[in-house]
C-alpha cells in the first residue's frame, strides 16, 4: 500500500479530519479588548512614523521606526484575524518602547516634544499590551483557532 492511498481508511487506522473547518462554525466576533488593542497598536504605529520624521536628521532612525511601525500595524491586522503570534511580537515591541522611553530622559539636550511623544508611545504600548493578554482576548484567539 502506497503512502498516497486515497481509498477508504483500512481497519485499525484512524481517519484525521481535513485542515478545513469541519464543524462549519462561524468565526467569532472579536471582543472589545481585541478591537481596542488593534486600534491602539495602529495608532501607535502612526505615532512611531511621526517619531521617525522628528528624527529626520538621522535618516536611519526614520527608516528603522517606519519599518517597526509597519510591522506593528501588520501585527495588529493579524491579531484581529485571530493569529496568536502577533501578541508575542507586539509585547516585545512594547518592552523596547518602554526602554526607549526610559533612555530618552537621560539626554539633557533632548527636545521636550520628542521626549513627550516617546513617553506617550511607551505608555500607549503598555496599555495595548495589557489588552493583548486579557481573558477575553485569550478566549477569542482560542475560539478562532478552534473554528479553523
Amino acid at each position: 500500500m502506497s503512502a498516497h492511498h486515497r481509498g477508504p481508511v483500512p481497519a485499525g487506522l484512524r481517519s484525521f479530519p481535513s485542515v478545513e473547518n469541519t464543524q462549519n462554525e462561524p468565526r467569532p466576533d472579536p471582543p472589545a479588548s481585541v478591537t481596542a488593542a488593534v486600534c491602539s497598536w495602529t495608532v501607535l504605529g502612526g505615532l512611531m512614523v511621526v517619531l521617525g520624521f522628528l528624527q529626520l536628521p538621522v535618516f536611519i532612525w526614520t527608516i528603522a521606526l517606519s519599518a517597526v511601525a509597519l510591522a506593528v500595524v501588520l501585527g495588529a491586522v493579524k491579531l484581529r484575524a485571530g493569529f496568536r503570534g502577533p501578541r508575542y511580537g507586539l509585547s516585545l515591541v512594547a518592552v523596547a518602547m518602554a526602554l526607549t522611553a526610559m533612555s530618552s530622559f537621560t539626554y539633557p539636550d533632548r527636545d521636550p516634544v520628542n521626549a513627550a511623544l516617546v513617553l506617550l508611545v511607551a505608555v500607549g504600548g503598555a496599555v495595548a499590551t495589557v489588552l493583548l493578554w486579557l481573558p477575553a482576548t485569550n478566549r477569542y484567539l482560542r475560539d478562532v483557532r478552534r473554528s479553523r
